[in-house]
């Protein structure tokens, strides 16, 4: 999975932050860097019925910041 997107609206979706350092306390003071956002899948499920229409629910824990996008 190369994305996950939360939707809020048709238009307006949260998702992990993909910069290192995003809105990180002291980052600009600092200049420290903070590794960015990732998402652990703990457990999936994915199964499909006789008419080809497949499903898939998962379990993850995102680590990290999410942005409105």
């Amino acid at each position: 999975m190369t994305s996950l997107r939360l939707y809020v609206d048709n238009t307006s979706y949260y998702e992990p932050c993909q910069t290192a350092g995003y809105f990180a306390p002291g980052t600009l003071s600092t200049g420290q860097d903070t590794p960015a956002s990732h998402v652990n899948i703990t457990t999936y499920d994915i199964s499909m019925d006789k008419a080809g229409l497949a499903t898939i629910s998962f379990t993850g824990k995102v680590s990290g910041v999410m942005v409105l996008i």
